[in-house]
């Protein structure tokens, strides 16, 4: 197995619901209410499986990719130091799981479903919101990452260091470490709304392209609109990348 040099950030899923530790029970497509229900960020580390609770003042609203459409609460971690305390939040060491398991059916939203043992075994699952066709990874295909990292024999993609956030490199590469695609546009106001400056869409242009070359993110060119980047994985042709 390739090394990672610390505790590295490999795959998130956002607006994941979640009805807290315990007993597992089985959610059906409807998503119906609990008290122990939340919503948040579903986060895969090479040392950790990592529930954040959302705060409710991040909401993004979808109109497609959801039954029926609605807004969706997550946790906004471009960082593991980002994620703020909570007692809702759940933190598995990978070696502790004794399984992990993916379920998707046909009218039911994809699912993760945990088990581990930290001194008493416990059970969880994860739902995923985001669905549609154009999905290539759902929350069902994480088991085996999941299995390979916790026997060590996942190869991960060797990925230069970040660049530094006093540099524009360094700040869009951490705008994109959620793993979500953006255009530029989108790019642009999220680095000059988090470090309260002023860019122009040329330079934002050039910085992300820079960084493609580095192998530090991915472009997608869509024919007649402007393109789309995301940060590579270091999972490579594993990547749980939706």
């Amino acid at each position: 197995m390739d090394s990672l040099p610390d505790e590295t950030i490999l795959a998130q899923e956002q607006g994941v619901i979640n009805r807290g530790v315990g007993l597992l029970q089985q959610v059906e497509a409807g998503f119906d209410a609990s008290k122990k229900e939340t919503e948040g960020t579903l986060i895969l580390t090479n040392k950790r499986l990592i529930y954040a609770r959302g705060d409710t003042s991040e909401k993004i609203e979808f109109g497609t990719g959801l039954s029926g459409g609605k807004s969706i609460v997550y946790s906004d971690a471009d960082d593991l130091d980002d994620i703020r305390s909570d007692p809702a939040n759940i933190w598995i060491d990978l070696e502790t799981i004794l399984s992990a398991t993916g379920h998707k059916h046909m009218g039911q939203a994809p699912k993760l479903e945990i088990r581990w043992n930290s001194g008493s075994e416990k059970k969880t699952e994860f739902v995923q919101q985001l669905t549609g066709k154009s999905r290539k990874r759902n929350l069902s295909d994480w088991p085996s990452v999941i299995q390979r990292l916790k026997e060590g024999t996942q190869e991960f993609r060797p990925l230069p260091s970040a660049p530094d956030t006093t540099t524009l490199g360094g700040r869009i590469f951490r705008v994109l470490s959620d793993f979500e695609e953006r255009g530029p546009l989108t790019i642009e106001s999220e680095v000059e709304k988090r470090y309260s400056v002023e860019l122009e869409p040329d330079e934002v242009e050039a910085a992300c392209e820079e960084l493609v070359a580095q192998g530090l993110i991915q472009k997608t060119d869509v024919p007649g609109e402007a393109p789309f980047y995301e940060k590579v994985s270091a999972l490579g042709d594993d990547t749980l990348d939706a």
